[in-house]
């Protein structure tokens, strides 16, 4: 039996073995460029094939082999391009967002200050200039002592120090703009990359999973967001990673193979070591890390049971000791400030006036998809990429390696019921925020990753179907690309809080106009003095004052003071402010204008 490569005809090829010898049955053939073998059935005794019959069959094989990866070549280059992409994007613009609220947090801590100190320090009722204010506030003078940074960051237990700490160091050598002190998560970022590869082929082996895996993670709105955040969740991303593929290659191989294996009854190598760093590392990156390592010794016990090696369930226990007594200084500390630990989350009780369920199914679509759309019920992206993940999953357990299965159902199954379980019972908005799901976020981009893989590579998929697939894959490449693009441009995005920072880029094109001269009657531009007047005590002023003319002044005072403001302003504007303090200026001459939200003028009486 002779085939040309070069047959425009499809061949649905059977090949059928028994013990009465082989034979080829070629069904009815359709129209195609090259050779493409449909399926194969092997039955009985293969040893009873004719030679010549093995020799077409191994030939056929070769050509569909080639067939398959010629026409998967569109892959490599959509992966590549995305990889391209994802590193662009993460450094792109770094500055351009709105510095906000949980920023400022960040920088208020790092530059020795807590929440009390810096209120009653800041909110004096005296003029300051926006630029002394920002370098006092909100970056760290170079020889100010780490034990001061460390107290700042004792009062607010509820974060783990080691990025906060991270960047600390890395504000001694850039410059201080929230470009560059972003930078330090851009760089955590990209580490994502070839973690992500790593811990996909542990799970899989496979090759192609793991670098679907690598372009999905690099478009991934939710990695690329928080790698331009000044947050600790680009760092705990690449600490999941990091212990979840460690953890995979301590136990080594016989997780695959739930049987006892003779010459392997070892239990502790080398990399339960470098496991145990990671439990110190995932501990110390972000204190929900324990369903982390909830679900790794729920899947340790499993595969301890499955294989009967009791050693690499004490191996776990004795890596994981060892990283918990690394954290243990954290956790004194944890311990010493547990009533500010209480009273700093006590908001995650409140209730949300949205359904959480509306926010569960927006948390999934933007691991793939995120311009920024909102939790209505008639959005088709909620339920396109529910379907998509519930798809994955499925297929996850049907048709992969039971291991890598559970592996990834523990890893998203423990945090999701962690935070939705006391949402549901008990009211409440922790599981509202998909920070706080990373790691079911890192589930179900593998999970789709196995899913697309094996639809590509399947000789059961059809030619129809698998161009069906093709362009499914494509379009989830773009719609990453696509929003992390839109992203980029905007000053605000649904991570910095509409409700903390959305009007800010607009009050401070305003103030910075009116600093300027830049207004109706003042076409000489001349530079004008300007205060600004407010009693809001949050990070809001922090996170305003990034964006405003360093001559601009602030005049702050705490809720129910009313400021004395000097002679000399040629305008005064109030930020945000009580109608109490509107009152209390009104009775002193002056006359309170509305020029925008959050934004009044205090015009006096008579100009």
């Amino acid at each position: 039996m002779v085939v040309s490569p070069h047959l425009s005809v499809e061949f649905r090829v059977l090949l059928v073995c028994s013990e009465r010898g082989c034979e080829w049955r070629s069904p009815a053939a359709r129209s195609r460029q090259d050779v493409h073998l449909r399926s194969v059935k092997l039955t009985g005794r293969a040893a009873t094939c004719p030679p010549d019959v093995l020799d077409s069959f191994r030939l056929l094989m070769k050509l569909d082999s080639s067939s398959r990866s010629a026409s998967l070549a569109w892959l490599s280059a959509a992966i590549a391009t995305a990889i391209a992409f994802g590193i662009v994007f993460r450094f792109y613009n770094l500055g351009h967002k709105v510095y906000w609220f949980d920023e400022t947090m960040t920088s208020l801590r790092i530059s020795g200050w807590n929440q009390a100190t810096w209120v009653a320090t800041a909110l004096d009722g005296q003029p300051q200039s926006v630029g002394a204010f920002v370098a006092t506030y909100q970056y760290p003078d170079p020889d100010l002592p780490w034990r001061e940074t460390l107290d700042a960051l004792a009062t607010h237990p509820e974060h783990s120090p080691l990025y906060y700490l991270g960047v600390r160091l890395w504000s001694h050598f850039v410059p201080n703009t929230v470009g560059f002190l972003r930078q330090l998560s851009a760089w955590i970022g990209l580490l994502v990359l070839p973690l992500t590869y790593w811990l996909a082929i542990e799970l899989f082996e496979k090759p192609r999973v793991a670098q679907i895996a690598l372009g999905l993670a690099a478009i991934s709105p939710v990695n690329v967001h928080y790698a331009q955040e000044a947050r600790e969740y680009s760092l705990w991303t690449v600490a999941i990673l990091l212990g979840s593929a460690t953890l995979l290659r301590a136990i080594g191989p016989e997780r695959s193979n739930f049987s006892r294996r003779s010459g392997q009854t070892d239990g502790f190598n080398g990399w339960w070591l470098a496991y145990g760093a990671s439990v110190a590392l995932l501990l110390y990156a972000h204190p929900f890390s324990a369903f982390v390592l909830l679900a790794h010794g729920l899947y340790v016990l499993f595969i301890a049971y499955g294989c009967r090696q009791w050693q690499k369930l004490m191996a776990y226990i004795g890596a994981s000791v060892l990283g918990l007594l690394a954290f243990c200084p954290w956790l004194w500390i944890v311990w010493q400030n547990f009533d500010e630990f209480l009273s700093n989350t006590a908001h995650t009780s409140q209730q949300m006036k949205t359904p959480l369920p509306l926010y569960w199914g927006l948390n999934l679509s933007r691991i793939f998809f995120d311009v920024n759309q909102g939790t209505s019920p008639l959005s088709p992206t909620l339920y396109i990429f529910l379907w998509l993940t519930v798809a994955a999953i499925v297929t996850l357990w049907w048709f992969e390696r039971r291991s890598a299965a559970v592996f990834l159902i523990l890893l998203m199954g423990t945090i999701s019921l962690g935070l939705m379980v006391p949402d549901i019972l008990t009211g409440g908005r922790r599981s509202h925020n998909i920070r706080y799901f990373l790691p079911c976020a890192i589930g179900v981009q593998l999970a789709a990753s196995a899913w697309i893989e094996r639809h590509l590579v399947s000789r059961r998929v059809s030619a129809s179907s698998l161009k069906r697939w093709k362009r499914g894959t494509i379009a989830l490449f773009v719609c990453g690309a696509l929003s992390i693009a839109v992203s980029s441009q905007n000053e605000n995005w649904w991570t910095k809080s509409a409700s903390k920072s959305r009007h800010h880029p607009e009050i401070a094109r305003i103030a910075n106009a009116a600093r300027a001269g830049e207004f109706e009657g003042n076409t000489a531009g001349t530079p004008q003095k300007i205060a600004i007047v407010s009693n809001e005590m949050s990070g809001q002023i922090l996170s305003l004052s990034h964006l405003l003319d360093p001559q601009i002044d602030f005049i702050l005072v705490p809720e129910g003071q009313t400021p004395e403001i000097p002679a000399g302003y040629d305008r005064v504007f109030i930020y945000r402010s009580s109608d109490a303090l509107h009152e209390a200026l009104s009775a002193r001459g002056f006359s309170i204008e509305r020029v925008m939200s959050w934004l009044r003028e205090a015009v006096p009486n008579g100009s």
